[in-house]
């Protein structure tokens, strides 16, 4: 029975926790790529708007000075050193940013819905079940 909301986590019930543990770690685990893309992307736009600095793409010291209000700048600097410039990092960059760019029946996507694009889904639909 819902009795209102907990002022801070240690009110949770012992029984209600699990559960209240499971459904965060589900959530954080379905944002939490999109949070860091956006990290990423917020402060190479930044760069460009206040200093003038184009992000080539590869060197992400220049997004040093721009970290979001949410993360320290000291992590923001361990993330950007210890993470996404190594050469792993880089490495899967290059990969995903070349499947991004691969056309498949002329046609590159960004949206899909399972193993196919929506796009080529649209089209077999009007090849298998065209409308008269």
């Amino acid at each position: 029975m819902f009795a209102g909301s907990w002022a801070h986590i240690g009110d949770v019930l012992e029984e209600h926790y699990p559960r209240m543990m499971d459904h965060l770690r589900r959530t954080l685990t379905n944002k939490y790529a999109d949070m860091m893309r956006d990290a990423r992307n917020s402060p190479r736009d930044r760069a460009l708007a206040i200093d003038g600095v184009r992000f080539d793409g590869h060197d992400y010291t220049v997004l040093s000075a721009h970290n979001l209000e949410w993360i320290r700048h000291y992590f923001w600097v361990e993330m950007i050193d210890q993470v996404w410039n190594t050469d792993a990092f880089r490495r899967v960059s290059a990969v995903n940013t070349a499947n991004r760019a691969t056309e498949y029946e002329g046609m590159t996507s960004r949206h899909y819905t399972g193993s196919i694009s929506i796009a080529m889904h649209r089209d077999r639909m009007v090849i298998y079940h065209p409308l008269d």
